[in-house]
Parts: structure tokens; sequence; C-alpha cells
């Protein structure tokens, strides 16, 4: 014997045709039938210029995104280039002779990096924690010389990634710690 289940079908008029005749719609008034009474459905008129539904949107902090794009931080280093050493060493009070390299110290004045711009007109020994190969190469074609320091990065303490055991470490140690179960009679009576 078959046994079949008719699920019911739900014979649904239209909103229209159900409250035809009746004086106010279902709402209690008798202009207030549709979404035009109440401007709109859901948040329709909440753009940029609408007066519509202002106060509600005054409340909601989130409707005009406080929360915008931030590229992620970048190192920011100061540099500078090397038709800057010239005056750079003439405002620290140093004489510029011909045959004589004049010391540097970029590190001292703020700056990180060596850029390699312009003519150098004398001979330098220049201390920075990083230059570009452009820069040494004039550098040293005058007669000079670049000292590379080593970066203080002190913003970020580097620290050594915690290593994920694998599957076969983990089988390992299962087998090295067993797990402690309740204890049970091995003598077979129950």
């Amino acid at each position: 014997m078959i046994v079949k289940v008719f699920q019911m079908v739900v014979n649904k008029k239209k909103k229209a045709v159900r409250q035809r005749g009746n004086r106010w719609s279902g709402s209690g008034h008798r202009h207030a039938r549709r979404a035009g009474h109440r401007g709109g459905r859901g948040m329709a008129g909440t753009g940029k210029k609408a007066d519509q539904r202002k106060p509600s949107i005054w409340k909601d902090k989130k409707y005009f995104s406080g929360r915008k794009f931030r590229p992620p931080k970048q190192n920011k280093y100061k540099a500078i280039n090397v038709f800057q050493l010239e005056a750079l060493a003439l405002s620290s009070g140093s004489e510029l002779k011909k045959g004589q390299s004049i010391t540097v110290d970029l590190s001292e004045k703020g700056y990180q990096k060596l850029l390699g711009k312009g003519i150098v007109t004398a001979a330098f020994k220049v201390k920075v924690a990083s230059a570009t190969e452009k820069a040494v190469a004039k550098i040293k074609a005058a007669g000079g010389d670049v000292e590379l320091l080593p970066e203080k990065n002190s913003s970020k303490k580097s620290r050594p990634l915690a290593k994920k055991p694998n599957d076969a470490e983990n089988q390992a140690q299962a087998q090295q710690n067993p797990p402690e179960g309740p204890e049970t009679d091995d003598s077979g009576s129950a």
C-alpha cells in the first residue's frame, strides 16, 4: 500500500484584492495605504543630501562609514642626496680643502639613507645606515668612501616564529606520553 502525503497549498491572495472595499486598507487612515506615506521602504531616502531620515542617521555612526581604507604602516626614513652633502658639511663647520676627505656622519644628523642625485664635488667619508649603488659609486669616483652602519630597528622587536609541530611529531609525542585514563582491572572478573 502506497500512501502519498500531499503538502497543503496556501492560496494567498494579493493584498490589493484583500483590501478592496475596505475603507482604510488596514492602516486606520484613509490615505496612509502604501510606502509613499512613510517616505519609502526601509532606509530609502537616506542619501547624502537627504533630509528625510536625518535624525535616524545621526544616531547611526556607521552609516557614512567611519571605516576608511588605511594602507599598512610603512617604514619611513629620512633621505639625503649626494649633492646636499657639501652644504651639510659647510653648515656643520667643516672646511673644504683639496685632497682632504670630509667625514660626515649622517646617522647623527638624522638621515638613514643616501641617494645618488647630483654631482659630488669633494671627497667625503660618509657614515650612513643605507645607500643606493649610484650614490656609493659617485662618492668613490670622487675619492671618498661610504661606511654602512647597522640599522637600528627599535620599532619592532623581532621574535622567532613559533614552530607548529607536524603530524609525525604529534604521533611520536603520543607514543612517548600515553594518555592517562581510569585504572582497569585485568583480572577478567566482572
